[in-house]
């Protein structure tokens, strides 16, 4: 803006504000009726009791109802079912023993002697007796009636070897 402009409009702004004043003083000033529903203060005379002013009107009402977010979401479809409860886990099976590595290949007796039994495991030959312990994990329980009772030792489980005829 110009000088001239500038000048102009603080002018205008001047004159409104002296226009207002004065339609207000001509109008009762302060005394002035407050617009409906607005509530005005009695003046305070001094020396009134303390009874008589209404403390319980400045009190606000707390709004009844439930407050909605005006932020949620909202959609014309319904809100989805909620999902099924999770089935009930079955307990594990307990632990069970790998398959037995061993294949009775024969056996040797001798007078007065124990006898030694030969199994393989894979390319290795095991000549064993009862209460020896193959690899760190079998050992040989029993043997008696065509078969041998080989106990895991891991989880402790017994495992029955069949014993054919030897060759």
């Amino acid at each position: 803006m110009t000088g001239k402009n500038l000048a102009l409009f603080a002018l205008g702004a001047s004159a409104l504000v002296l226009g207002a004043s004065v339609g207000l003083l001509a109008a009762g000033g302060d005394d002035a009726a407050a617009p409906e529903g607005v509530a005005t203060a009695a003046p305070r005379v001094s020396g009134a009791p303390a009874e008589a002013l209404r403390i319980d009107l400045l009190h606000r009402a707390v709004q009844s109802g439930a407050q909605r977010d005006a932020f949620t979401p909202r959609g014309w479809q319904a809100p989805p079912p909620p999902p099924a409860p999770p089935a009930a886990v079955e307990p594990p099976p307990p632990p069970a023993a790998p398959a037995l590595p061993f294949t009775f290949m024969g056996q040797f007796e001798s007078p007065g002697e124990r006898t030694v039994y030969y199994l393989v495991e894979g390319d290795k030959l095991h000549s064993v007796t009862e209460g020896e312990t193959i690899n760190g994990t079998h050992r040989i329980e029993a043997v008696k009636d065509n078969r041998m009772d080989i106990l895991y030792l891991p989880l402790s489980i017994k495992q029955t070897l069949a014993l054919g005829a030897a060759p």
